[in-house]
């Protein structure tokens, strides 16, 4: 299924099983689930425009066929747990919180235009390390994992 310069809506987060190429327009989606078999979502520009808070653990190849992906969250908590990978970017716009929260692999910039998106620790890897980070009208929020040694016991003479 392709999408260029039209906008599709969906009121299910029934899951479903194919790929979905989206490289234009706008797709507003309330949900977005893997269904029993093999799935992808391969984006190549476009919005993807949340038309309710939802999480969805689908895996995401940001492919740059048609641009940069983009995620307007429209007021909304939207959490991609599912790896976003691939050789494009990420902008995320509109008011409400954009979650990633996997390893990412993907190579291009993220940028939040509007805001905020967060960032778990594994997901910072690729923000970091790979494709650098802008922020403009946003701002970016980091979940850092602490972890702290143990205490030792001093012994006490009896």
């Amino acid at each position: 299924m392709q999408a260029h310069s039209t906008s599709a809506t969906t009121t299910t987060t029934s899951p479903a099983a194919g790929t979905y190429n989206l490289n234009g327009g706008t797709l507003i989606l309330n949900g977005l689930a893997k269904g029993g078999g093999t799935a992808a979502f391969n984006f190549g520009g476009g919005t993807l425009w949340a038309g309710g808070s939802f999480s969805s653990s689908l895996p995401m190849t940001l492919t740059g066929i048609g641009g940069n992906a983009n995620i307007n969250t429209n007021g909304h908590a939207v959490t991609l747990s599912g790896i976003l990978s691939g050789p494009d970017g990420l902008t995320k716009s509109g008011a409400g919180t954009l979650t990633l929260s996997a390893a990412n692999d993907y190579n291009g910039r993220t940028s939040v235009t509007a805001e905020r998106i967060e960032l778990g620790p594994a997901a910072q890897n690729a923000v970091f390390n790979l494709g650098g980070a802008v922020v403009q009208g946003g701002k970016m929020v980091l979940r850092l994992q602490r972890r702290f040694p143990a205490r030792r016991r001093r012994s006490r003479p009896c």
